[in-house]
């Protein structure tokens, strides 16, 4: 009669294996959020912003534009790079978990940077009222789930 019990180690090993694609994800997310911050920062600079401050209702169109132009290669870019390493199967499933780690990867750093500032809540409470801020992270988990389902390969 065959073994049907794993060996521990191997058990530990398949579990291990499957946190590391979630930390994966998580480091390009973060990585990805650095590279949304300094293009919005050289946005904000450009168009006159100063992003410390400004309410979310008081954002000019082309600030909200940026974010939303600037969301879909960026997060094709962090997708293409996930996928890259092999070691997870491309689906239109863990496109979908790739968008919805970096959403709320996002979500939690947003957070973490604007809580602190000064006027933080007040802040953090507009984005979250702001069609313009969900539609951006809907654009970023679309495009996640766009190269996860794309059929030829990268």
């Amino acid at each position: 009669m065959p073994n049907t019990f794993e060996r521990p180690g191997a058990l530990v090993t398949r579990w291990i294996g499957a946190r590391v694609d979630l930390l994966r994800a998580v480091g390009i997310s973060g990585a990805l959020f650095v590279v949304s911050l300094v293009i919005n920062a050289i946005a904000g600079r450009v168009i006159g912003v100063n992003l410390s401050v400004a309410l979310p209702e008081e954002l000019p169109r082309a600030m909200w534009l940026v974010g939303m132009l600037s969301a879909p290669p960026i997060a094709a870019i962090g997708a293409v790079w996930y996928f890259g390493s092999g070691s997870v199967a491309r689906t239109v499933v863990t496109g979908a978990a790739l968008g919805a780690v970096m959403v709320v990867t996002g979500i939690v750093l947003d957070c973490l940077f604007i809580l602190p500032l000064k006027n933080g809540v007040a802040i953090m409470g507009g984005y979250f009222r702001a069609w313009q801020y969900w539609f951006t992270l809907a654009l970023l988990a679309g495009t996640c789930t766009a190269v996860g389902a794309w059929p030829f390969g990268i």
